[in-house]
């Protein structure tokens, strides 16, 4: 019990560790990297069979700080799996399209469905909705999601349809490490 109480402490401490640095921009020009290229990565990361996570635009390009971004990518793709009691048969989606200066990008799961009354809340620090099965969570990657979207002038939101799993959207500018303009509330 002493040892997984260490253990429990240990991931909250390196977990708060990263919520305080979330989002902090490096001042170096952001990288063009592939879209599906940090995907692969983070799939492989997570240890997910590649056929468990497609991107529609695997050759785009995003101008990003590939630690912070990649972070997105991690909390997002992750959740849908350490969620979903059935994990063999998850799928998620990441989509991009392009707006103007912006970059619109979705993470779709076909997972377990969030209540509406609660797309606001799970971005809260510490704020999960882990069932009694699931994996243990400290409630800070949506936190950390959205702290780094809004650094870098965007904006997350969650869409869920009950029983057809949840879609995360936020907005990535054109050049991430130089675009200071914000986003309008009409966006």
């Amino acid at each position: 019990m002493i040892r997984e109480s260490v253990m429990r402490m240990n991931d909250l401490t390196t977990e708060n560790m990263e919520f305080f640095r979330a989002g902090t921009r490096d001042t170096t020009p952001a990288q063009a990297v592939p879209l599906g290229q940090m995907m692969a990565d983070c799939v492989a990361d997570i240890h997910l069979r590649p056929d468990q996570v497609t991107c529609t635009a695997e050759t785009a390009q995003v101008a990003c700080d590939p630690h912070n971004f990649r972070r997105i990518l991690e909390n997002l793709v992750g959740n849908a799996f350490k969620h979903d009691p059935d994990r063999d048969k998850t799928r998620v989606e990441i989509r991009l399209a392009e707006t103007g200066g912006r970059l619109p990008i979705e993470v779709a799961d076909n997972g377990l469905s969030i209540a509406p009354e609660y797309h606001e809340k799970i971005f809260d620090v510490f704020k999960t909705l882990r069932r009694p099965d699931d994996p243990e969570s400290a409630g800070i990657g949506l936190s950390n999601v959205r702290k780094i979207v809004e650094n870098y002038v965007g904006r997350v939101r969650v869409g869920s349809v009950e029983g057809q799993g949840a879609c995360f959207r936020f907005d990535w500018t054109r050049d991430a490490a130089h675009d200071d303009t914000r986003l309008d509330e009409a966006a």
